[in-house]
């Protein structure tokens, strides 16, 4: 059992360190963090097991008992010291003091915070073989929930299941009627976690995938950097609160102004014989390889005011050109096919609370 226990803890470490360096250099992974938080436990019960054998070692070495002589205060440094280095970087990871702050200033996350996207926490997702469900909570009993069917041209594997590198990606969003937007709700995986991606059998950059929605939340994302700049140079005089808060939280009541919900969904190598990249790079049809068709834009106007809560949004147009574009949908979808198919339906749904 000793020999097994030692053994285990070697290759349970092993996968811990290099997964952990794998979470602390590399983009997000879920495989990377499944077999981080395995790996975790195991040793949580492998170190169970160490220390119960080693239970009498470590009582001895806190109390001073089993020695042939008495132990001198000096002899209490040991444990103290490493009591106290315990402490300090204990203390340092809930309160973010040095050398926690230098250390993840380096981590991938840190270096890369502008490409990341996380959704607010009050906004929630799930993902199955028929669909995908998003909802959108706030701090009152008002919500917006969205429910996608798939629809005929949706890649699927052999046995009817979604998922892997051919995934469309998908971002889905709330604009004000100016245009501005609001708030992301939800970035497929493949996409949140950085600019450069793997997608099909190429590499794209998010503007490639999804222009539309990436044109519009990078002029946020450099009015959110001006902004971060401007409240600290007041704030060292005056306190000043944030002028915008990037959310679409006051929206979901009775009384807020009408907003628009965009979807703009893109499978890879879709091409069809409009769009391809056998012909001149000045056509109008021309696409990288690996790209086809482009991405399709879904959106559905709420008017707060009314009492309209479900909406089927309709289809409005495409991309165009992938990084190319600057946000603009382009309303001509005679020359789409199958990208027209990739869901069957999108619904959404207004829950006001009890203000309607």
């Amino acid at each position: 059992m000793k020999h097994f226990v030692n053994l285990s803890l070697l290759l349970f470490f092993i996968s811990l360190v290099a997964s952990g360096l794998l979470r602390y250099l590399a983009p997000f992974e879920l495989i990377t963090t499944r077999i981080h938080i395995v790996s975790g436990l195991a040793l949580v019960v492998l170190v169970g097991f160490h220390l119960l054998n080693r239970g009498k070692y470590f009582f001895n070495q806190f109390t001073g008992r089993g020695q042939r002589r008495q132990r001198s205060p000096k002899q209490f440094l040991l444990p103290l010291s490493v009591l106290a280095v315990w402490g300090y970087l204990l203390a340092a990871s809930f309160l973010n003091w040095w050398p926690v702050t230098s250390i993840i200033a380096q981590s991938h996350e840190s270096r890369h915070v502008r490409e990341i996207f996380r959704s607010d926490r009050k906004a929630v997702h799930e993902v199955d073989d028929l669909g995908l469900r998003i909802k959108r909570a706030s701090d009152t009993d008002a919500s917006l929930r969205l429910d996608f069917d798939w629809g005929e041209a949706y890649p699927k594997s052999s046995d009817g299941t979604v998922g892997g590198k051919r995934q469309p990606q998908i971002a889905i969003w709330a604009e004000t009627e100016d245009g501005t937007v609001l708030e992301t709700l939800f970035l497929s995986e493949t996409a949140a976690f950085a600019d450069e991606v793997k997608w099909g059998d190429q590499t794209f950059s998010r503007a490639d995938i999804l222009p539309v929605w990436h044109a519009r939340y990078s002029k946020i994302l450099e009015e959110a950097v001006d902004q971060k700049e401007m409240e600290e140079e007041l704030d060292a005089v005056t306190s000043a609160t944030p002028v915008r808060d990037f959310t679409m939280e006051g929206y979901l009541r009775m009384e807020s102004q009408p907003f628009t919900v965009l979807v703009e969904i893109n499978a890879p190598d879709d091409p069809n014989r409009y769009y391809h990249h056998e012909q001149e790079t000045s056509n109008e049809g021309y696409m990288p390889e690996g790209m086809g068709q482009p991405s399709i834009i879904y959106e559905a106007f709420v008017f707060p005011e009314d009492d309209q809560r479900h909406f089927l949004l309709k289809l409005s147009g495409h991309s165009g050109k992938g990084s190319e574009n600057d946000g603009q949908v382009f309303f001509e979808t005679d020359q789409l096919t199958t990208a027209k198919e990739l869901v069957e339906k999108i619904l959404l749904e207004v829950d006001w609370g009890s203000e309607k």
